[in-house]
């Protein structure tokens, strides 16, 4: 690993070292809600889990792990955050590790699957990561992962400075580390450079779900206007995505990518 890398990793450490407790509250109550109906049931909509060995790469404070233990049927959750992983649920069938996303000290072929949801809006050069994740599954292994989309037809908005971000500002969460979006493409392209096959991509929010659930907040918890701002949010989420999936390769926002190892 460079000393570049070392030194962009190391960042993002002590980053979420410092602000991990917000970070956590991140999904809790009706946040944490819409992250897993909108989020993550995509993953497990498009993801072979179920009895796998299964490596969460960039765990956090393991948000996906209550769920995803009773689907796989081992779970190695890795985070470079040690304030992250403290702060982790303990689970069945589960191993915490505090490891580096580019020297994970597993051995080659150790994994049916891995899942990154979060990790590659750090990543500006995609191979490194990708040539690990490849290492660690086995052949017709599959990898999933989100990362921010840049569409090449329009210039990306910046982030205000001031902006509030996990009780800090963005201006000071531009001293420790700055977020990269990548185009569809551009993922494409480094997923076969690393013998990925059988790529596919899934646009997860949209402004129109994302309206309707900040309106149930209006309302109080399980409310009848709750419930049914929430279940509509979900539906919009899933209808858009599947009418539209053909043009959202056009479009900025936050994409799952699955694929498939290769044998060879």
């Amino acid at each position: 690993m460079t000393d570049q890398l070392h030194d962009q990793v190391e960042r993002v450490r002590a980053w979420y070292n410092l602000v991990a407790d917000a970070f956590v509250h991140r999904y809790d109550d009706r946040s944490g809600w819409y992250f897993a109906r909108c989020e993550e049931d995509l993953l497990y909509a498009v993801c072979r889990l179920k009895g796998r060995r299964v490596l969460d790469l960039g765990t956090g404070a393991g948000r996906l792990l209550p769920r995803l233990s009773n689907v796989a049927g081992f779970v190695a959750a890795a985070d470079i955050s040690e304030a992250l992983l403290r702060r982790a649920p303990q689970v069945p069938r589960t191993a915490l590790l505090q490891m580096n996303a580019l020297d994970l000290g597993f051995r080659s072929a150790s994994f049916d699957a891995v899942v990154s949801l979060g990790l590659f809006e750090y990543v500006a050069d995609l191979d490194p990561f990708l040539d690990e994740i490849r290492r660690v599954l086995r052949p017709e292994g599959q990898v999933a992962f989100t990362y921010h989309q840049a569409a090449a037809s329009r210039a990306v908005d910046g982030e205000p400075l001031d902006a509030p971000y996990f009780g800090r500002t963005i201006g000071e969460r531009s001293q420790y580390w700055a977020k990269h979006r990548h185009e569809r493409g551009e993922i494409r392209r480094a997923l076969a450079r690393h013998r990925f096959v059988n790529v596919r991509s899934f646009r997860v929010f949209f402004r129109v779900p994302q309206r309707l659930y900040a309106m149930s907040s209006r309302f109080p918890a399980e409310s009848a206007p709750d419930r049914a701002l929430r279940s509509t949010a979900v539906a919009a989420d899933r209808v858009l995505g599947r009418m539209l999936q053909p043009v959202t390769q056009f479009w900025t926002g936050n994409v799952l990518a699955v694929a498939d190892a290769s044998r060879s």
